[in-house]
């Protein structure tokens, strides 16, 4: 359960549609899925971060699936979504996107 604290607009796609595509378009699904994980990445380290475990962890290999240029071409894409479909910029700023 998800509970706000102000006022939000929520963008739906349904569910069959965004199926349809996801099936038919393995460009479309790929760039999807990526964007995704990219985005519930970054926001799985700052939950860690903020948590604050105390040990740094260092890795001896190199994981980056997006670099940060990356990610801010998926945050302005998903940002360019929510102003065509009519939802005010204040609202995208308060979900952290």
């Amino acid at each position: 359960t998800v509970v706000a604290i102000a006022d939000v607009i929520i963008l739906e796609i349904p569910r069959f549609h965004l199926t349809k595509k996801l099936s038919h378009d393995l460009g479309f699904a790929s760039r999807f899925y990526l964007g995704i994980s990219a985005c519930l990445a970054d926001r799985m380290r700052g939950t860690v971060g903020r948590l604050g475990y105390g040990v740094e962890v260092v890795l001896n290999e190199r994981f980056d699936l997006l670099e940060a240029s990356d990610l801010e071409l998926v945050r302005t894409k998903f940002r360019w979504l929510v102003e065509r479909s009519g939802a005010s910029q204040e609202a995208t700023f308060q979900a952290g996107i």
